[in-house]
């Protein structure tokens, strides 16, 4: 449900059926108490079912970018807390998958870490821009 519910949002930003869903839903990403929802839904599922943290991953990339953010939204509204809540987020998964690069020296990561590992840096992306 939690990656059913992620694949919605990521078709309401980049193919939403009329602009003013987009502009809502980007609106509402850059919320500090609908970002620390989302990450109590996600961290409630292991990071690699159904991709769902790649997925949410995704979202927030979008949900932050400026590119998709509402015309009336002005450069100067930078949601520095949902910035520093996805940092730390990040950052616990960073951990993680440091220690799995570690130990696949011998083997390749599968479909779903490599997934991972390209939304994250989809992201550090966004955050450095």
């Amino acid at each position: 449900a939690v990656s059913a519910f992620l694949r919605t949002l990521n078709a309401l930003v980049l193919a939403p059926p009329r602009e003013e869903c987009r502009d809502k839903t980007v609106a509402e990403l850059r919320k500090v108490n609908v970002v620390v929802r989302l990450l109590a839904l996600v961290k409630g599922v292991p990071m690699l079912d159904c991709n769902v943290t790649a997925k949410f991953l995704r979202v927030m990339t979008l949900g932050l970018d400026m590119s998709y953010a509402p015309a009336s939204t002005e450069a100067s509204v930078f949601p520095i807390d949902v910035y520093s809540l996805m940092s730390d987020f990040v950052k616990g998964i960073s951990d993680g998958l440091l220690h799995l690069l570690k130990l696949s020296k011998d083997k390749c990561l599968d479909s779903r870490e490599q997934i991972l590992c390209v939304e994250m840096a989809s992201f550090m992306t966004v955050t450095l821009k």
